[in-house]
């Protein structure tokens, strides 16, 4: 199966503040409260795939003779559920 590419962090922040904002404003229902919290996790793993991707991408430049250099991803398809 191939590995899901996350939105963008910023989109995916940006739907987490909305969904925040949803719930706090005390107009939701139990139910739609609960889908919403449900979202807002989700929104969260997404993000913390995207920041520990971009981690491992950081931490895979070397400085070889003065020269940053990017060595490829390691493949981490039996990390992705």
């Amino acid at each position: 199966m191939a590995k899901k590419k996350p939105i963008p962090l910023e989109e995916t922040l940006a739907q987490l503040e909305a969904t925040v904002e949803a719930i706090d404003s005390d107009e939701l229902k139990l139910e739609d409260a609960l889908a919403a919290f449900e979202k807002g996790i989700k929104l969260i793993r997404d993000a913390q795939l995207n920041l520990e991707q971009a981690e491992q991408r950081v931490t895979q430049l070397i400085d070889k003779g003065g020269q940053p250099v990017e060595e490829p991803l390691a493949d981490d398809s039996e990390t992705a559920e």
